[in-house]
């Protein structure tokens, strides 16, 4: 009898686990760069000059104004790494912020978007991603 219970219990530990290691992989990628976006075909570059409007759009992308009109732009970066460069990303991207950023459009499962590889804000140009692969230098 204890080894039928010892054999249930070991058995349901083994399934939990597992099941918490399935749960803990489904994530956006392996965090080495290799996620989504690279996936994603890259359509074109862009370059816009505005003024920020919104911002935390699907968690970190900024509504920008621009004299084209309003553009979504994404891919904006960790706080780290804005820290790391000496900035408050929340300060910096605040509505009615100046913000100059170029990039590159990519075409997300149907639906353009637009990554930030370049940025200005308070006076400070510095780069979030490689041009030609998308690939976010803060990994």
């Amino acid at each position: 009898m204890k080894k039928q219970i010892s054999t249930l219990l070991t058995a349901a530990f083994l399934l939990l686990c597992l099941n918490s290691a399935a749960f803990a992989m489904k994530g956006r990628g392996a965090g080495d760069g290799s996620g989504p976006v690279l996936l994603h075909t890259i359509v074109s570059t862009f370059v816009y000059d505005g003024v920020i409007t919104s911002a935390g759009i699907a968690g970190n992308g900024v509504e920008i104004s621009t004299v084209d009109g309003l553009v979504t732009v994404y891919g904006l970066g960790p706080s780290a790494y804005w820290e790391s460069l000496g900035l408050d990303k929340l300060e910096s991207l605040a509505i009615g912020a100046s913000i100059n950023v170029s990039g590159i459009v990519v075409d997300y499962s149907g639906e353009l978007r637009y990554l930030a590889t370049t940025i200005t804000v308070d006076g400070v140009t510095f780069d979030l991603r490689d041009p030609v692969t998308g690939t976010p230098l803060w990994r």
